[in-house]
């Protein structure tokens, strides 16, 4: 899998459970001390999200990390 399409993989991945949990870009972004739009791009897959991220937002999500590497 290319680099690209591993970061967009992971920002679907990231919309998906955050919209299926109701959860709000403001409120994330905030939590985790990121303007809303970095947020956005995580989200896109046009920015690369680090591992630090990851792990907070699987454990907000209640999802195991290789939750966001999952395309099915």
């Amino acid at each position: 899998m290319e680099t690209e399409s591993i970061y967009s993989c992971v920002g679907t991945r990231i919309k998906e459970k955050r919209k299926y949990l109701g959860l709000s870009v403001v409120r994330l972004a905030e939590d985790m001390g990121i303007t809303q739009q970095q947020f956005n791009r995580y989200e896109r897959g046009t920015s690369r999200i680090s591992i630090h991220y990851l792990m907070y937002l699987a454990e907000m999500f209640h999802v195991p990390v290789d939750y966001f590497f999952d395309s099915e």
